[in-house]
């Protein structure tokens, strides 16, 4: 694991790559009790187009990964919310112009929370009848940002 000094601010840093690409970096904190953890992806506002397996482009609508973000947090059996409540933690995500970024925290329960953070992300769940729902919602969500 790499190491950082920050002797200014008194901080170290610790950071690793693992096998699969994901990057993980730790920050302690003296005399803090509780954790905060986020899980960033690099897709946002601005990536509206991927190349298939085939090749061939396929172009989202705008907000597309504010919706994705949003349904993320919802699964067959609930709301992945309530589970981090239930965990004594409090979650929440948004969408940048280049990023996504999920987080949680907590002062209890923090490797239910951390294996929640990054299974919830890799499960997706979508329904008609919810699709349709936070359809509206984010359409509602981009007249408003627009008429900023």
């Amino acid at each position: 694991m790499k190491t950082e000094n920050f002797r200014s601010y008194n901080q170290r840093v610790y950071s690793e790559t693992l096998n699969d690409g994901l990057k993980i970096t730790l920050i302690p904190k003296k005399d803090f009790h509780s954790v905060f953890a986020a899980l960033f992806v690099n897709v946002g506002a601005t990536d509206q187009q991927i190349v298939d397996e085939k090749g061939e482009t396929i172009i989202f609508p705008s907000g597309t990964a504010h919706f994705a973000e949003h349904k993320m947090f919802e699964k067959k059996n609930g709301d992945v919310s309530e589970i981090f409540s239930a965990y004594g933690a409090f979650s929440n995500a948004y969408t940048s112009q280049s990023q996504t970024v999920y987080y949680f925290q907590g002062t209890e329960n923090i490797d239910q929370s951390i294996k929640l953070l990054l299974q919830f992300v890799q499960e997706p769940y979508y329904s008609e009848a919810s699709v349709a729902k936070e359809q509206g919602i984010i359409g509602q969500e981009i007249s408003m940002y627009q008429d900023m």
